[in-house]
């Protein structure tokens, strides 16, 4: 009873540490890291093996190609076949041609006769006549396109894949003048490999066994290959080795085996199972040992995982009864006797937490009238400016009937300028929506100074549908009003000039104004000094730029030599599918 109490007192790390170390005492006294060993020992030397069997086979084959390629050789320098190829190229008339091609065709059967997976030579001479000694593909290749091939070696062999289902392999060479080294062409010379005759004296290609040949990355040939081989090259970038991977559909046991000069890729594969079956009989013999001890643990494990258990299934039952309204918990007899492990204290935060939601639950009545009564509020603020339009319309409307121009423009531009400043609601706008808000603002002033505003605004066509901050050229223009207009009394001109540049755009609001002292510049940029006008200010313009567009953005004001202020902002080029997501 006193072990029991002692073990519900643990934290849960500790009893999971208990569980842990008996688990790990009894796993280690079956010797299972000792089986592992020995098992993994016993299989890379098993693999190691069949590896050096296959690769032997390979290299077998080979080597037999290596004879082909100098079979090749022997025939295109051999001296009668050269002197034979000459006169054939000289076109000497009558029975004499007749009798060189003749020989030529007697030699070439006797040299396809040398090796039975030899399956036929084929000799296609300077005048384009073709010798053939042996079995002919059922698609013959044009010899251009074979002299295409065999151009690419310059001078040496090529192996080229055959005609889908003649399991052939063939070799292409040209046969030039070795006369005086003058190397002008005599022919084409063309050996087809039978790839099944010769792998079948060599290979067993029994139970699903598979057989590839590449060269260059390039698949020349495959027996019983199922789907290819992709990535072959990478796959296996070394000399000889072996792999085990899934291809096909099964488990493969995969030997590879490159040629001593890398020209060939030779792949072998077997079903995994031919030579994992012993290892796999130990390994299931230990599967069940190992199930057996599995079960043994369970049984304890279940015993001392109880006791973790059964306080956090009350806990449950408990949560339970919260989604049915059951905030009001009963205090029982196990709950006053709660132990001190983290089971006990997930309890009496628990009880603590549903406290704290009764308490919420009375706030969030209250909190939800006052939302309502906001919600409200907001409504009519949402009617108000739409109440506000409609009136400026009539007004405008009535200015209209009445042939008041002056007044129908100046209260239509107000309520263009009202409705474009707040039914946008997007921190960026395409500079074209800004620069009507400009122009609203200066028709609106044009009534107040008359001719004394003169006003000129450029901007490249290429930039109408650039993005900038909302609000950035109609503030400066306002502040031009307010600190250069309405300072004096004669004529004031204010420009806004609009630009692309090599790093983005540059938008100059200038004016021929008193000029601005480089005090109140500092003082309004830092906010120290209220605005005039519309209460944008110019701090309030530099904080926006710098939020959206970082260092890429700056806010320049000067005072220009000639008098007057020049505002200038630079910034980058934003379009609008930039934004658009």
């Amino acid at each position: 009873m006193r072990l029991r109490s002692l073990y519900d007192n643990l934290l849960i790390k500790n009893k999971v540490l208990v569980l842990v170390l008996l688990i790990t005492l009894l796993s280690a006294s079956s010797g299972f890291v000792a089986f592992h060993t020995a098992a993994t020992a016993y299989e890379t030397k098993l693999y190691e093996e069949a590896a050096e069997v296959l690769n032997l086979a390979s290299t077998t084959i080979d080597n037999e190609l290596k004879k082909i390629e100098d079979l090749s050789f022997s025939i295109m320098t051999d001296s009668t076949i050269q002197e034979h190829l000459r006169k054939v190229k000289a076109q000497e008339p009558g029975y004499e041609l007749y009798q060189r091609r003749a020989d030529l065709l007697d030699r070439l059967v006797v040299l396809a006769q040398e090796q039975p997976y030899i399956a036929s030579i084929r000799l296609v001479d300077a005048t384009g006549v073709e010798l053939i000694a042996g079995y002919i593909p059922r698609q013959k290749e044009e010899a251009s396109e074979l002299a295409a091939h065999a151009e690419l070696a310059a001078g040496g062999n090529r192996w080229l894949p055959g005609a889908p289902g003649d399991d052939l392999l063939t070799s292409v060479r040209l046969i030039r003048n070795k006369e005086n080294l003058q190397l002008d062409h005599l022919g084409l010379l063309v050996i087809y490999v039978n790839m099944r005759t010769l792998v079948d004296r060599f290979l067993d290609l029994s139970d699903n066994r598979l057989y590839f040949v590449f060269k260059d990355g390039e698949l020349l040939h495959a027996i019983e290959g199922g789907r290819v081989l992709e990535d072959a090259e990478q796959r296996f970038a070394g000399m000889k080795g072996y792999e085990i991977f899934a291809f096909d559909g099964r488990k493969r046991f995969t030997a590879y085996y490159r040629s001593r000069d890398g020209e060939f890729l030779h792949v072998n594969m077997i079903d995994f199972d031919r030579i994992a079956r012993k290892t796999t009989a130990i390994r299931s013999g230990m599967i069940v040992f190992y199930a057996a001890i599995s079960v043994l643990f369970l049984v304890i494990a279940s015993r001392a995982a109880r006791g973790i258990t059964r306080p956090l299934e009350r806990l449950i039952e408990k949560m339970k009864q919260v989604p049915k309204g059951g905030f009001e918990l009963p205090v029982s007899a196990e709950d006053r006797h709660l132990s001190r492990d983290e089971t006990g204290e997930i309890h009496r935060h628990f009880r603590i937490m549903i406290e704290k939601i009764n308490e919420l639950i009375s706030e969030n009545y209250e909190k939800q009238l006052l939302i309502r009564e906001t919600e409200y509020r907001a409504l009519q603020a949402q009617i108000n400016p739409h109440f506000l339009y409609n009136t400026l319309d009539t007004v405008a409307w009535m200015a209209r009937i009445n042939k008041q121009r002056g007044i129908s423009l100046l209260v239509e531009s107000l309520g263009r300028l009202l409705r474009a400043i707040i039914s946008k609601r997007e921190a960026l706008v395409k500079l074209s929506d800004e620069l009507e808000i400009t122009s609203h603002y200066v028709t609106i002033q044009k009534f107040r100074f008359g001719d004394r505003l003169e006003f000129l605004m450029t901007c490249d066509d290429a930039l109408q549908h650039t993005l900038i901050p909302k609000l950035t050229i109609q503030p400066l223009v306002e502040n031009a009003v307010v600190h250069a207009l309405e300072e004096t009394d004669s004529v004031c001109t204010i420009e806004v000039d609009i630009s692309e540049t090599a790093s983005g755009m540059e938008i100059r609001v200038t004016d021929d104004g008193p000029g601005i002292d480089e005090e109140v510049v500092a003082a309004v940029k830092a906010g120290t000094m209220k605005p005039k006008g519309s209460g944008i200010g110019l701090a309030n313009i530099e904080e926006r730029l710098k939020l959206l567009f970082g260092d890429n953005a700056d806010l320049i004001v000067q005072r220009r030599p000639e008098g007057g202020t020049a505002v200038t902002i630079r910034m980058p080029v934003r379009r609008k599918e930039e934004n658009d997501v």
